[in-house]
């Protein structure tokens, strides 16, 4: 049965902030033109920065009534305008006056229109609101519009504020709304509003009336209506309930020529992939749930008597792929195809059982093995109908894992199979089981947790020159003994494939750190942090140039800080992650002790931006890939000439060039020290 229940947003739908806006000129308009400001200029700014901080306030489970954080931040918002003393601009009377402005809102034109037209189709309207219910009460008695005192909703009761997701919850618990049953409307003229209600459970009407430019690339809602006014918003709420889901007037750039394949945000499953084949004109769409993988397979063959729906399936595939669209279009095409494939088999999906697990928590095998169910699905008559197709017994993903012969490792690894890795509890996603583990606990079959945890790094087949490099160097640096300096993870072990020689990942010493330096280093980084990253980097290079080996990946990305400070060197198979490797280490130098020394230069520039003026290094991009680079004939000529090139900056009497160095020479002889030389990335 379809949800007769309308949830509206107050202050900014039902009701204008022009009454607010007047008030503000009668009391501040002359005083406000001295500084060549509106009144609607302090009006909009002061709200917004209330909203932001009332928000700020929520999060932090600090929360004030919004009328209080409306009052206290009026000087505030004055300064941020561009008033040099608040206080002398304005009184606390007249402030106090700007507020009261705030409680005397008018209803918007149409409103009542709207609410009758509801009413008349048998709809309940309620009203949920950040404000105080007896003061957004007295918008409506003040307008003539009937509002009963119980249907109104205020998130103060909950202690949080919108957006977020547990403001609009006990809404949907005041209407009885469950699972499986018709989800009730959430209506108003903010998109964020809309959008975080459709997260919440609700279906989403959005009315342009205040925003009149929205942004549907910054908040793609779930949107079953829109409309250009209040009376038309409600005309098409009609309309989608019963049966004839259309938008109003269609805004969305991103919607499809029809609203069959609505959006539904409240899907109990993750998206894995989406794809389509021109060849044959199907699409495959794979999702995770329960830890099972399920696929729906799509044809033009499947659509019987449906032009409308198939004419919207060809555009919304033909997006996807189109070279011409911008990537958030065709993102936005491929989520529209994912979530209108998936609706019919919700019911199908929640029946799944959980897969059960020996222990308290699922194994290694869990993750990499999932059952897989097949369906398809077929649209007869603009009705999608889903269908069993078959299903797959567990099989892992062919994608990963690697043959090697055994001596590529080293004979003290101690070798497992998946179902002898335990994943950790903070890796734990019992619902979803979506994607591979990177916590581990290693284990015998008969002792649970005899190893400590470990970092599973997987291995991917088509990455498997990168797979045998990161072990020749962990081979090297398990015969390194009494190197406790050495700032790098060790290999505790491997996991083994079904097949005699496939090695499906590590299990690499766990790094505990409070993340990478590249998401750590900012402007309030003290130079003493800097000066000993950049020290412990350098002496970590060292050594392993003394022990032959070279890190290969140079970047901050891949430099882990530790709770002690301590900065550890990651990532020993080359290149392969995004940014490219060129922005920090040439491609011909790769997997050198040049290009070891190129990437460390970069990273100490990073780290000293806006401290000292270093000149950036020569880096020659040709190469594309590193299989280049290891077919170039020319690699020993090219890090000769790098070298001689690095140390002509080195030695350069261009004072222009050197400006930078000197400028860390001179920091170098203050009291904050640098323990590096004067051209960090050159010995």
């Amino acid at each position: 049965m379809a949800s007769k229940n309308v949830v509206f947003d107050v202050v900014g739908t039902c009701v204008s902030f022009s009454a607010f806006y007047e008030t503000i000129q009668q009391t501040l308009g002359p005083q406000l033109a001295a500084h060549n400001l509106t009144a609607q200029t302090l009006g909009f700014t002061w709200m917004t920065n209330a909203e932001l901080q009332f928000t700020f306030l929520s999060i932090s489970e600090s929360y004030k009534p919004y009328k209080q954080v409306l009052t206290e931040l009026f000087y505030q918002t004055l300064f941020m305008i561009g008033v040099a003393h608040p206080t002398a601009f304005a009184t606390a009377a007249q402030r106090d006056a700007c507020v009261e402005g705030y409680s005397a809102l008018a209803l918007r034109p149409g409103l009542a229109e709207c609410f009758a037209t509801l009413r008349a189709a048998g709809f309940t309207v309620w009203c949920l609101t950040t404000g105080d219910t007896q003061r957004v009460r007295g918008y409506f008695l003040r307008g003539g519009v009937d509002m009963p005192a119980e249907n109104f909703l205020s998130c103060d009761t909950a202690g949080v504020a919108k957006p977020a997701l547990k403001a609009y919850r006990p809404a949907l618990q005041a209407l009885g709304y469950v699972d499986g049953k018709e989800k009730p409307w959430f209506a108003a003229a903010h998109l964020w509003d809309v959008a975080a209600a459709t997260k919440a459970g609700f279906r989403g009407a959005y009315c342009t009336v205040y925003e009149g430019e929205p942004c549907y690339q910054v908040f793609e809602a779930g949107l079953d209506v829109t409309a250009d006014d209040l009376v038309g918003m409600a005309e098409g709420i009609v309309r989608a309930t019963e049966g004839r889901a259309e938008q109003t007037h269609d805004r969305n750039p991103h919607n499809s020529a029809s609203q069959i394949m609505d959006e539904d945000p409240t899907l109990t499953h993750r998206m894995v992939s989406v794809g389509y084949d021109g060849g044959d004109e199907k699409a495959h769409v794979t999702t995770a749930c329960k830890g099972r993988r399920c696929v729906v397979r799509i044809s033009e063959d499947y659509f019987y008597k449906s032009p409308i729906t198939l004419e919207t399936y060809r555009e919304v595939t033909q997006t996807m792929f189109d070279a011409d669209e911008d990537r958030a279009t065709c993102d936005h095409a491929a989520d529209q195809l994912y979530r209108w494939a998936l609706r019919p088999f919700e019911d199908w999906m929640k029946r799944l059982e959980q897969p059960t697990y020996a222990g308290p928590f699922p194994t290694l095998a869990h993750y990499l093995d999932p059952p897989e169910h097949r369906w398809k699905l077929y649209v007869v008559e603009e009705v999608p109908e889903p269908f069993l197709d078959y299903d797959v017994p567990p099989r892992r993903d062919q994608q990963l894992g690697v043959w090697l012969p055994r001596y590529e490792l080293h004979p003290d690894w101690r070798l497992f199979k998946p179902e002898e890795i335990l994943a950790s509890p903070a890796d734990d996603d019992e619902e979803e089981l979506e994607t591979p583990p990177t916590m581990v606990w290693p284990r015998s079959s008969t002792v649970a947790g005899d190893m400590p945890m470990c970092y599973f790094k997987p291995l991917q087949r088509w990455r498997w020159q990168h797979a045998v490099r990161e072990m020749e160097t962990y081979k090297a640096l398990h015969e390194v003994e009494n190197l406790d300096d050495l700032r790098v993870p060790r290999v505790c072990g491997v996991v083994m494939g079904d097949r005699k020689g496939s090695y499906l990942g590590l299990l690499i010493s766990y790094v505990e750190n409070a993340g990478t330096l590249e998401s750590l280093v900012g402007p309030e980084m003290p130079l003493d942090y800097r000066r000993d990253f950049l020290v412990q980097l350098t002496e970590t290079l060292d050594l392993l140039h003394e022990l032959g080996l070279t890190w290969g990946d140079a970047r901050p990305s891949n430099v882990l800080i530790d709770p002690n400070d301590g900065a550890w060197v990651v990532d020993f198979g080359g290149a392969h992650d995004e940014p490219r490797i060129g922005d920090w280490v040439s491609k011909r130098h790769l997997h050198t002790p040049l290009g070891d020394r190129e990437g460390l230069y970069n990273i100490t520039r990073m780290l000293m931006a806006g401290i000292v003026d270093m000149p950036s290094l020569p880096l020659d991009d040709d190469a594309t890939t590193d299989e280049e680079v290891d077919e170039d004939d020319d690699d020993d000529e090219d890090e000769e000439e790098g070298l001689e090139e690095l140390e002509g900056v080195r030695k350069s009497e261009d004072l222009e060039q050197l400006d930078g160095l000197a400028k860390f020479d001179e920091l170098a002889n203050d009291d904050h020290s640098i323990a590096c030389d004067p051209h960090p990335g050159v010995e």
